[in-house]
């Protein structure tokens, strides 16, 4: 009786959370599509804000941070358009009217031209971290199994060789993609600044000497954060401080 009762209750419980997650994604679309037509009339500061809330909320999506990035881009703040089309490549990185609103907005904006990128980075990006550890799990999988046969059956072993070298440099080259893709993503995220003239500091202090300050929409390595500040570096290697945390969005 009582096992029978702890079914129902569990039974009730499930549906009961089946509808909630129902009547949550109902009003996150209801939310997206007011947003989506805020954009259509224009009001792009308020499309922003509602592709923002529904972010802040979890709803932490590719389609949303690129639309933020439109509505950002239109109301005339690049900066924050060029970190949320950054989020969303990090996610889909193949999305092609993603790559072409970036590519426009670059060749408009003096300050969104210079990527602090390196070339290999924008080839590892290619794929997503996801897609890159896929591809090692695969790839060691099946050089192991091809391993596995040729010790357990010799008689294979002459012609599976070339089959084991193919497998041993897929292998390497997506361990070194993933490792790449990793120490890109974590170790050197990317720090967009997003205020139109932010301070960069000798230290994480505001009593601290301006050592340069850095445009809307530069495009920075972030080197370490600390109470609220970023110690970031601009390409070319030279420039770099603390940034207060707020002016700028890291990308990963």
């Amino acid at each position: 009786m009582m096992f029978r009762s702890i079914l129902w209750n569990g039974g009730r419980f499930l549906l009961l959370l089946a509808f909630a997650s129902v009547c949550a994604r109902a009003d996150v679309g209801a939310e997206f599509a007011a947003a989506n037509q805020l954009y259509e009339q224009g009001r792009f500061s308020e499309a922003a804000s509602a592709y923002e809330k529904l972010i802040e909320r979890g709803t932490d999506t590719t389609g949303l941070h690129y639309n933020l990035a439109n509505a950002r881009y239109k109301a005339g703040q690049p900066g924050a358009a060029l970190a949320h089309w950054r989020l969303a490549e990090s996610a889909n990185p193949r999305q092609p009217d993603l790559a072409l609103n970036l590519q426009f907005a670059r060749a408009n904006v003096p300050a969104l031209r210079r990527s602090a990128l390196e070339p290999w980075e924008g080839w590892v990006r290619h794929l997503t971290l996801n897609e890159w550890t896929a591809l090692s799990l695969i790839s060691v999988w099946l050089w192991t199994a091809i391993l596995v046969v040729i010790r357990l059956r010799p008689v294979f072993a002459a012609g599976l060789r070339g089959y084991t070298l193919v497998a041993a440099m897929v292998t390497l080259l997506s361990l070194l993609g993933l490792g790449s893709s990793a120490w890109s993503r974590f170790v050197r995220p990317l720090a967009v600044v997003i205020s139109k003239d932010a301070p960069v500091r000798y230290g994480p202090v505001e009593e601290s000497k301006v050592t340069f300050t850095s445009t809307e929409g530069t495009e920075a390595r972030l080197r370490e954060s600390r109470n609220g500040w970023h110690r970031i570096s601009l390409p070319d290697g030279r420039n770099q401080g603390w940034i207060r945390s707020g002016t700028c969005i890291v990308v990963r």
